[in-house]
Formats: C-alpha cells, structure tokens, sequence
C-alpha cells in the first residue's frame, strides 16, 4: 500500500501482521494481553463477517461502513468506503500474527 498516512515512520515501522484480507495493511504494537494494531484499509476492500474477544476501534482518516454499529464480541463487518486509517485494540494477545519476511 502506498499512502502511509497519517501514521507516522515509528508507528510504520512496527512489525506487519500475517493477514489474508486483500487491500488490508496493519502495524502490530503487542502488549502482554493485547493487540494494538494500526490498519490501513484501500477503498472498497470488505471485511468479511466474523467474531472474536472483546474490540475497540477509531478511524483516524476516511469512512468505514460497519456491520453492526458497535464493536463488540458479537459477529461484525466492514467495507472501506475511500481509503481508510484506524486503530483497533484487541482484548486478546496473540490475535495477530507478526507476518514473516521473505529475505
């Protein structure tokens, strides 16, 4: 993905997740028992239907259609309606995968 922003080097800088999600970027700050994760959504990209532990999340830049309204532990989805930032704290440390480098 090519337009970082808002997001600045240090917070680009953290380790990329493993995620299969066409158009889907994030970032990785792991806590002791949760995730932090700075996303990057291209336009159009859908979240698929899904659930898991507790979440919470702000979009920092852009609009994101949500499917229900409130994060919580129930099933929810998302479509990126123009390029889209946010942030999601996970209440679960090993949501994400810290994605492998080819070198």
């Amino acid at each position: 993905m090519e337009n970082k922003r808002p997001f600045p080097p240090f917070i680009i800088d953290l380790p990329e997740i493993d995620i299969s999600l066409k158009g889907v970027e994030g970032r990785l700050f792991q806590g002791l028992d949760k995730q932090l994760v700075f996303f990057t959504l291209d336009a159009g990209t859908e979240v698929p239907p899904h659930k898991h532990r507790a979440q919470w999340g702000i979009v920092i830049e852009g609009k994101l259609a949500f499917t229900p309204k409130e994060i919580l532990t129930i099933e929810h989805a998302g479509r990126a309606l123009v390029k889209t930032f946010l942030i999601d704290i996970f209440d679960e440390p090993d949501r994400y995968k810290i994605k492998k480098r080819n070198n």
